[in-house]
């Protein structure tokens, strides 16, 4: 395990618990007392705030600060996230790493798995003048399997509106090309993920 992916573990713990322990945190992040404090001070050097509770006996973090995450839905932050990555792309060294540290906060004050599926999004080619609506609708799908989530797409129809289909358990299949399907799809061989204009996380 690396560095990053046991700081991002410590996050975690601290986003999910009232209070963490020391003893907790060596025992989680596999790390001796002296890089267990390291990572805490890591962690405030990023402007993510955490502090010791007497009381609590435990590090913990602002709870006003994990709220601010954890109100937005799951497709809100792959979309911030998604966007932030195409920001990256663009700017110097100096935003880059600006860029990319807010993106491991963003990952790792969230208590779900989006990390594989934004990382299958950032595979694909992102041009400047190129639809990347199939690349999203990929993206939120992956997320949702990780997730056990269901979702509900929108149908491209152009003979009339849009229609919408609510999909309690995803999954992806490969006929002529990757198609969803899933309980509640209404379609045995499911829908092409170019007919999809948008997909939204249960």
């Amino acid at each position: 395990m690396s560095k990053l992916d046991r700081i991002i573990r410590l996050i975690n713990l601290l986003n999910s618990r009232q209070s963490v322990s020391l003893k907790t945190i060596k025992t989680v992040c596999d790390v001796p007392e002296r890089t267990a404090y390291r990572y805490l001070n890591s962690i405030s050097g990023a402007d993510i705030p955490v502090y010791y509770d007497r009381e609590l006996r435990g590090y913990t973090l602002s709870s006003q600060f994990s709220r601010q995450i954890s109100n937005l839905k799951l497709e809100e932050v792959i979309l911030m996230v998604l966007a932030l990555k195409a920001l990256a792309a663009g700017v110097n060294s100096e935003y880059r790493l600006s860029v990319s540290r807010l993106i491991s906060k963003i990952l790792a004050l969230i208590s779900a798995p989006i990390e594989e599926a934004v990382r299958s999004a950032e595979s694909r080619p992102m041009g400047n003048h190129q639809d990347h609506s199939e690349m999203l609708t990929a993206c939120m799908i992956h997320a949702a399997l990780e997730c056990e989530r269901g979702i509900v797409i929108t149908i491209d129809n152009p003979v009339g509106d849009n229609r919408q289909v609510e999909i309690r358990r995803p999954c992806l299949l490969f006929r002529n090309g990757w198609r969803v399907t899933g309980t509640g799809c209404g379609d045995k061989d499911g829908f092409p993920l170019a007919a999809i204009t948008k997909v939204s996380i249960m």
